[in-house]
């Protein structure tokens, strides 16, 4: 089997705590704003979501991007992007936690 190449350098990636009894509320509004994203975001390739297994309700989402560009642009112009973080922002505690990374490696089998 070959290897698929990967079509994305940049990922933007999101961490924060959910409220005591909203983290299935906060995974569930995030997962479907981004499932509506992809394809219709320029540069924005997918995410992925994912529940730490050591601290109940904490989340972090990772986001693939093209170009930091591209994500630079997505997130400081669009209108969605700001609604997605003030709806989800009544599940959470406390301030989000932004990383911005450049791919090195990646390989899923």
């Amino acid at each position: 089997m070959s290897q698929k190449s990967i079509d994305f350098k940049y990922i933007h990636q999101i961490k924060g705590h959910s409220k005591e009894g909203k983290k299935e509320h906060d995974v569930s509004a995030i997962a479907d704003f981004y499932n509506e994203q992809i394809g219709k975001v320029k540069g924005l390739k997918g995410f992925l979501l994912m529940e730490n297994v050591d601290d109940r309700n904490e989340i972090i989402n990772s986001t693939f991007w093209e170009t930091k560009e591209d994500c630079d642009v997505y997130l400081s112009q669009d209108k969605s992007y700001t609604a997605i973080l003030e709806k989800t922002a009544s599940f959470r505690d406390g301030a989000l936690e932004r990383t911005n990374y450049t791919l090195a490696k990646f390989r899923i089998s």
